[in-house]
């Protein structure tokens, strides 16, 4: 936007889903395939902090205790970026997730699962009764979800 668009060096060869801010690590942080999960606080020099996993990466969100990525259904669950401990979520398809009023929600495409946690170690399900979940994130004190046909949830 604005202008033309640079091409930097790539990570890897693993294709990157998500990018996201961390406030907490003054870096952006990109997850993708492979297990990749880098960080960058000028854009341009990229480290690699991953959990440990070959497994595909969709997204990142953070707490003020804990960073937390997610794959198809497992979520990945850290203090430090450093040490990851890996827990089954019970979803299946997960590929959104952010935080907001002190829990975690995780979002997941067909079948869909919404999933909430306080610390990313422990996922409670939530019902939502609607077909194929895209996104999801918080907005004016609610989470809101998107979806297949026009659907929106709150």
């Amino acid at each position: 936007p604005g202008g033309d668009w640079e091409t930097l060096a790539p990570l890897g060869s693993a294709t990157l889903r998500r990018l996201r801010y961390s406030a907490r690590l003054s870096a952006y942080v990109a997850v993708g395939d492979q297990g990749t999960l880098s960080m960058t606080s000028d854009g341009v020099d990229w480290m690699a902090r991953g959990p440990g996993t070959v497994e595909r990466l969709y997204d990142f969100s953070e707490s003020p205790e804990w960073f937390v990525a997610i794959s198809l259904n497992r979520a990945f669950v850290s203090a430090d970026t450093s040490t990851w401990t890996a827990v089954t979520t019970g979803g299946q398809n997960q590929n959104s997730l952010t935080y907001a009023n002190g829990q975690f929600a995780l979002g997941a495409g067909n079948p869909v699962t919404l999933q909430v946690s306080e610390d990313g170690l422990v996922w409670r399900d939530r019902s939502v009764g609607a077909q194929h979940l895209t996104g999801l994130n918080f907005f004016k004190g609610s989470f809101y979800a998107v979806g297949a046909s026009g659907m929106i949830l709150q």
